[in-house]
């Protein structure tokens, strides 16, 4: 064995220094990898969570008037459940709290997709040896289908297909029209990331014939849409929702001197709301131990008739007493201006201490390219006006305040297009003035 290694090691000393290199250049050299595995496919672990959901028209006929592009079908917010042919979406809370008990999250179904297949990424391998080789595959063999990491699914067809827009028109998804492609270039593509998921699907839109008539179009046929299904990932936020019914009632108490308050006021104690009864002596407060409790009225203060918001309304069951308009929630609807709300332990951020965050708008794709300059020209003139309402909202006036306020939100030039170059004691309290 000795004496064969001796020959061995001769023989590779008469070859020559360049064929030497040239058969370890070819013993090192690593064969590229061959990727089978096509894109759009979906990895599971992206779907969990809650998700916004959104539907829109998109595109439509010119020919009818009834439904119209960027018609919004209103924003849910649901959650994914994986089975082995659909992907589910659920509604995530209860609609109407109080009527669908404690599984709620697993009644309402706002949408369902194919799947095509389960899968696993890795290498393919020889059968029986099992080497693997330089090939990566979509694995849909090895392991049961619940335990693949990944899946592709067929974004163009939602399974749950009756659906009311606003009662504005019905639509149907399930119908086969032709679907759109998934090409770069095609605007109407399928859109995965990893917090935003989006698909075009096309449908078949039925205008409600009560809104045909109150429009007067006379076309109330249903046509061919593309609806924009839009899917967001909810991320934690401590955004404080805002409370806005048609009237509240005034509330009074008593001060430190037994003197009637108004709610708000300084040492103003034992806040109750205000219900009145008339007498023949005049407007007293009503006193179940005088006055007859059903003669008794609250006062109230309108709120929504003085300056309408769009609200989101909820109604809470009663097992007992139905629906009533004591158990309604009526929210505003309303940017969240502010970056951070609320400190580490949950406390309420006081506003002066609270920094204002910038509010996007995006245009599509096919916007104008001359209306680009007259667009930041008229999101400059938005910008003035929202920075107003935060400096009324902090309502600090002072040179300190008003320069790091420019410097954030970068009003420099604006103010300056004002007159206010330099803030001093002479014109603070006008550049504060033109701040809101």
């Amino acid at each position: 064995m000795k004496n064969k290694l001796i020959l061995m090691f001769k023989q590779i000393g008469s070859i020559s220094p360049l064929a030497l290199s040239f058969l370890l250049v070819q013993s090192c050299d690593v064969t590229p990898d061959i990727n089978q595995v096509k894109k759009g496919y979906l990895e599971k672990s992206q779907v969990e969570g809650e998700w916004l959901i959104s539907s829109q028209v998109v595109d439509k006929p010119v020919n009818n008037a009834s439904i119209f592009i960027g018609m919004q079908c209103g924003v849910d917010r649901g959650r994914f459940e994986i089975t082995e042919d659909k992907l589910l979406v659920y509604r995530a809370y209860e609609k109407v709290p109080g009527t669908e008990g404690k599984n709620y999250g697993e009644q309402t179904l706002i949408a369902a997709f194919p799947i095509i297949k389960h899968f696993d990424i890795r290498r393919k391998y020889n059968d029986v040896n099992g080497v693997e080789n330089n090939v990566i595959i979509e694995n849909d063999v090895d392991r049961p289908w619940q335990e693949r990491k990944n899946m592709r699914v067929d974004w163009s067809n939602n399974l749950v297909s009756d659906s009311e827009c606003n009662e504005w028109i019905k639509t149907n998804t399930a119908l086969q029209l032709p679907s759109s492609s998934n090409q770069m270039r095609d605007p109407y593509r399928v859109r995965i990331s990893e917090d935003y998921m989006e698909t075009t699907i096309n449908a078949f839109a039925k205008p409600n014939a009560n809104v045909c008539n109150y429009i007067g179009d006379w076309n109330c046929a249903g046509a061919q849409v593309k609806i924009k299904f839009s899917f967001l990932k909810v991320k934690p936020n401590d955004y404080e929702k805002g409370s806005y019914p048609d009237y509240l009632p005034l509330e009074y108490g008593k001060n430190k001197s037994k003197q009637l308050c108004a709610k708000g006021e300084k040492d103003c104690e034992n806040i109750k709301a205000l219900w009145l009864s008339q007498t023949s002596a005049g407007t007293e407060i009503c006193d179940p131990s005088r006055h007859n409790i059903d003669d008794c009225k609250q006062y109230q203060i309108p709120v929504f008739s003085r300056f309408g918001y769009f609200r989101t309304e909820r109604f809470y069951y009663d097992r007992e007493k139905d629906f009533t308009l004591s158990g309604r929630e009526q929210l505003i609807n309303r940017w969240n201006i502010w970056q951070q709300s609320k400190t580490a332990d949950g406390s309420v951020l006081p506003i002066n201490d609270r920094i204002p965050k910038p509010i996007v708008y995006y245009l599509n794709v096919e916007f104008p390219v001359e209306l680009f300059e007259a667009s930041q020209t008229i999101a400059s003139e938005w910008n003035i006006a929202f920075s107003q309402t935060v400096a009324a909202l902090k309502s600090e006036c002072s040179i300190s305040s008003y320069n790091n306020y420019v410097a954030q939100n970068k009003l420099k030039s604006e103010m300056l297009s004002l007159g206010f170059k330099v803030a001093t004691e002479a014109n603070i309290k006008d550049a504060c003035y033109e701040l809101g």
